[in-house]
């Protein structure tokens, strides 16, 4: 359930009792504006930058940080860079003839593979800093593209 959708009194508990969130940090529009957001928020902002062959915003994201840095003076930000490679390989290459038989073309979402790949390490990274709450940005052309997304799943 997003966190939108429960009552005013729900979401000021919730947010009582985290004082860290995690934010995917792409620092494009979508996760920018969820990084602002987070940081109005709670003191303290973890900002997963993610890397792998094909995404280029770990620079982009450092400059953003600034800007972030700047307008929230009294947020405690950390800034994570993480290499993601490893959980997309396992994730599309285990067992891949057999899924290509049993699934076909379904197999090479190369973008489902790495935005999963992308949760797994948020889990991971949660689970290492005891964090509770996650943001992450999705433009409105993208709602309910990833299951993550989707208001009948999540």
């Amino acid at each position: 359930m997003f966190i939108e959708q429960r009552s005013e009194e729900d979401q000021k508990k919730i947010m009582d009792n985290d004082k860290s969130i995690l934010c995917l940090f792409s620092s494009n529009n979508d996760s920018s504006l969820s990084a602002l957001l987070a940081a109005k928020r709670y003191p303290v902002v973890y900002l997963a930058t993610y890397v792998r062959y094909g995404l280029l915003s770990a620079a982009k994201a450092k400059e953003n940080l600034i800007r972030l840095k700047k307008i929230f003076p009294h947020t405690e930000f950390h800034h994570l860079t993480e290499n993601i490679e490893e959980e997309y390989k396992k994730i599309c290459y285990n067992g891949f003839f057999k899924y290509l038989f049993k699934y076909g073309l379904l197999t090479s979402s190369s973008c489902g593979m790495c935005r999963l790949a992308m949760h797994w390490k948020t889990i991971i990274l949660c689970r290492k800093y005891d964090i509770h709450m996650v943001y992450d940005g999705a433009n409105s052309n993208a709602r309910n593209a990833m299951p993550s997304e989707n208001e009948n799943i999540a």
